[in-house]
């Protein structure tokens, strides 16, 4: 099959590129940049494109059965509180490839929402596939739930088969350490990486560290991204383990890889993000037949020898 994956270079891109590839598609990477060496994987068709532009996103679609739609700025919850006008014109690119892939008789495309968009003001229990608008104060957040009523609307209206995947804090190997597009198991690796080469054993915490998060390994992700785009139906799936973990939970299994006691210092900031967030896990893995194998346990391990060994810092272009 014909397929294309925009934001090729991200951290989810790459993986689900290799993946379609493995599995024996022609696949057309794309990317924002030129991709570096370890972004170019083989097997792929690699191209460069401005999604704002029209005619390279009708470029990006021409030929193609389905369209992986990832390319996006993004961030952990530091980037999501203070990034506004970045995340928001998320929105340029969504409906460009949408209209794009509508245009040029492509089959099917796929939206990465978030999960976010599953819960309420209260983070209350809600069905993985509401489309109800959360009162998040994130330009992000605000991008992710317009995209998808576009996008719901355009399969509504016969206009192309959309697909959304709402993806749960993904993490491991190749996630950025550093910079806004970090997400916190990176941050809390990074961090302890830091102290132990400070000396000082001392990691800043945002928030009481009593956050609970379920974090969805990136080989999990990918396959669950793929489930999602077979799917029959156009409604939004969560892609999210369900085993929730505390920040200070976080700390605790980094301080067992890594064998050494942290100083913990909680700081009050807008970027610890909400309590927690209570998810319907099992509309979704009804709706999948499937659920993320990865436990936490072995993701946060490979997670942490990955940015050790390569670098605090690495760079990573969507």
């Amino acid at each position: 099959m014909n397929i294309a994956v925009t934001g090729a270079s991200g951290f989810i891109g790459r993986t689900l590129v290799e993946r379609l590839v493995r599995s024996g598609h022609e696949v057309r990477a794309v990317h924002r940049t030129a991709p570096g060496s370890e972004q170019r994987l083989q097997g792929a068709d690699h191209v460069v494109a401005d999604l704002v532009d029209p005619e390279a996103c009708r470029d990006i679609c021409r030929d193609m059965e389905e369209v992986y739609h990832l390319a996006a700025v993004t961030g952990g919850s530091g980037f999501q509180s203070s990034e506004r006008l970045s995340g928001l014109l998320n929105v340029v690119p969504s409906t460009q490839i949408v209209r794009a892939a509508s245009e040029l008789g492509v089959r099917r495309v796929l939206f990465a929402g978030s999960c976010m968009l599953g819960v309420d003001d209260v983070f209350g229990v809600r069905d993985s596939g509401d489309t109800r608008f959360s009162p998040v104060p994130s330009g992000y957040m605000t991008e992710k739930f317009f995209s998808e009523q576009l996008w719901h609307a355009m399969d509504a209206a016969g206009e192309i088969e959309t697909r959304v995947a709402r993806l749960n804090h993904v993490y491991g190997p190749g996630r950025v350490a550093g910079g806004s597009a970090e997400g916190v198991t990176a941050a809390m690796c990074r961090k302890a990486l830091e102290a132990m080469r400070r000396g000082d054993h001392e990691i800043e915490i945002w928030g009481d560290g009593t956050q609970q998060r379920a974090f969805t390994f990136i080989t999990d992700a990918a396959e669950g991204l793929e489930r999602v785009m077979r799917l029959e139906t156009p409604e939004p799936v969560m892609v999210s383990n369900r085993e929730t973990t505390t920040i200070n939970q976080l700390v605790d299994l980094i301080e067992e890889i890594a064998g050494v006691r942290f100083q913990r210092r909680y700081v009050s900031d807008d970027g610890a993000g909400v309590a927690r967030h209570d998810l319907d896990h099992d509309a979704a893995e009804k709706a999948l037949g499937w659920e993320p194998q990865v436990k936490i346990a072995e993701g946060i391990e490979k997670n942490y020898a990955w940015i050790r060994d390569h670098g605090l810092h690495a760079s990573e272009s969507a």
